[in-house]
């Protein structure tokens, strides 16, 4: 709302071509104006001022009034992507503006080309926002893109909510080969998914595609996603992690085999965690978590081949074999009479283990 004084600040700001008001500051000028006081067609004429500070103000007037539609309001929002420029205007500061615009609005331009940005030499700055906006309209200019710095940051700086095709942008960068990009396809597919704009079925098979990376960090990353209880509904195949846990490859990927062993806990794969624990090849600390993680998979009739594996080397298995006792226990897979001599040698072999714990399992 304007107060009649306030009225020939407004009528100068919303007739570009009377001029501006002499001695009044952007700044003065945009707190005396409202956006929504100005009809999107007199902002039009602002933003093409011949005057760059003016320029700059129409700039930022049409991104108030564009922050205070709501999705519903298409006319008015498709009326604003019309008044967008062809090209940045300058300075800086609006070109970044326009930028963000483009970024709200450039789905709605149809089949208007975008502003030949690129070639317009801006500040890194600008650049990596207009890259930003282009990425978040159309994934696939990530192919075009040479990876490094601007590329990354662009990227960085995307949030899933904001992009028009979430699912083609998170196949793009899991798809490119670049172990930044690649990263980030993880953070955006689990963005996407608890949020409720991708469904599990496609984040599964980009995950799943992400196990191939040569970057450790994202594999283990993707499985540990894939370990998560919404991905458990659909069980991975053991030969699919198996070759993370085989001696040669874990020892160049530690965080990778760790990783591979919980989700083949998770995935149910009983047959698998026993090779970890029974290959004498593998880490011993990879073998005791095998063991560990067999209380979820295992049940009533493998306790008695694991208290025999575990009496083999009681001080390496003893405390682990405790452990997946118990947690066979809670899932009501008790130990039975058999087993008692074992479970107790093994107590006596390693007084590390709780006697406690030997207590409740029995």
């Amino acid at each position: 709302m304007k107060t009649p004084a306030d009225e020939p600040f407004h009528d100068a700001l919303c007739r570009p071509g009377t001029g501006r008001p002499s001695g009044l500051p952007d700044a003065l000028l945009s707190g005396l104006v409202d956006a929504r006081d100005c009809p999107p067609s007199e902002l039009g004429r602002l933003i093409r001022h011949q005057d760059p500070g003016m320029r700059h103000l129409g700039l930022v007037l049409l991104t108030e009034r564009a922050a205070a539609c709501r999705p519903s309001d298409d006319g008015e929002l498709a009326e604003i992507a019309g008044l967008l420029p062809a090209s940045p205007p300058g300075p800086p500061e609006a070109d970044l503006l326009l930028a963000g615009l483009y970024e709200r609005l450039g789905h709605r331009l149809r089949d208007r080309p975008w502003p030949s940005w690129r070639a317009a030499g801006l500040p890194a700055r600008v650049r990596i926002a207009w890259l930003r906006a282009e990425i978040r309209h159309d994934p696939t200019a990530i192919r075009d893109e040479t990876p490094g710095e601007p590329l990354y940051q662009a990227v960085r700086e995307t949030d899933i909510t904001g992009a028009h095709r979430p699912a083609r942008l998170v196949d793009e960068l899991a798809d490119s080969g670049d172990p930044v990009l690649q990263a980030e396809a993880l953070r955006l597919a689990r963005q996407g998914l608890h949020a409720g704009l991708l469904a599990p079925t496609p984040v599964r098979e980009s995950l799943t595609r992400l196990l191939g990376a040569e970057s450790a960090q994202v594999v283990a990353g993707a499985l540990d996603e894939l370990a998560e209880p919404w991905a458990v509904t659909e069980p991975l195949p053991p030969g699919r992690l198996a070759p993370f846990l085989a001696a040669d490859a874990v020892g160049e990927r530690p965080a990778v085999a760790d990783a591979a062993l919980a989700a083949a806990a998770r995935h149910g794969h009983k047959d698998l965690l026993r090779q970890v624990v029974e290959d004498l090849g593998l880490p011993p600390g990879l073998r005791r978590r095998g063991m560990e993680l067999l209380g979820g998979p295992a049940d009533r009739e493998d306790i008695g081949e694991l208290t025999v594996v575990a009496a083999r080397d009681p001080l390496l298995f003893g405390g682990p074999m405790v452990s997946c006792l118990r947690g066979l226990h809670r899932r009501g897979h008790f130990a039975e009479d058999p087993h008692v001599p074992a479970v107790i040698g093994l107590a006596l072999s390693d007084h590390s283990i709780p006697p406690r714990d030997v207590a409740t399992v029995l």
